[in-house]
């Protein structure tokens, strides 16, 4: 169990969370006695379920087409994968695009992350490091993901530098 503390006053939400706390619950429901699921897919989070790898492209925030090419393509086996940041949503003044995800430091929007992608075992997990990620960039996120065991991220800036973490490269496919 981790734990943290709030500044009194301050509101907490699990927002964040949600998606992936959904995709390892839904994704763990076993029907009748052969069928379970493999591979859930939910927004671009998703969760891989059992031994056989499965082969898994990350878009690319800096060519979100769906038919673009991707970031990198991971093997993926009983984990699942997270992405985050404001290439996709987010709202735009002035013709300046802002991310949705707020810095909680400055209050304002985290603007300098186009996308960030984690692996870890679970998909809450994945979900809430690719969110920390996507806010806080890879300086101060990369950390963060490199000490949970067995996590791995990706994080592409706004100027379009890709940033690795240590365990990153051994997911890759070949």
């Amino acid at each position: 169990t981790r734990r943290f503390q709030v500044r009194e006053g301050a509101t907490v939400t699990v927002d964040a969370l949600a998606k992936g706390w959904v995709i390892e619950k839904a994704s763990a429901v076993k029907r009748g006695r052969y069928a379970s699921v493999r591979v859930l897919d939910i927004g671009g989070d998703l969760r891989v379920r059992g031994a056989e790898p499965h082969q898994i492209g990350v878009a690319d925030p800096r060519h979100p087409a769906d038919n673009a090419t991707p970031l990198a393509i991971v093997w993926l086996k009983d984990r699942a994968i997270a992405s985050s940041g404001g290439y996709a949503r987010g709202f735009d003044v002035s013709g300046v695009h802002h991310s949705h995800l707020l810095d909680p430091r400055t209050g304002r929007s985290s603007d300098d992350i186009a996308g960030a992608t984690v692996i870890a075992a679970d998909a809450t997990t994945a979900d809430a490091l690719a969110t920390i990620l996507a806010v806080l960039g890879p300086k101060d996120g990369l950390p963060i993901v490199e000490a949970e065991t067995g996590a791995a991220g990706i994080v592409v800036t706004r100027d379009g530098k890709v940033t690795e973490s240590k365990a990153w490269e051994e997911l890759l496919a070949r």
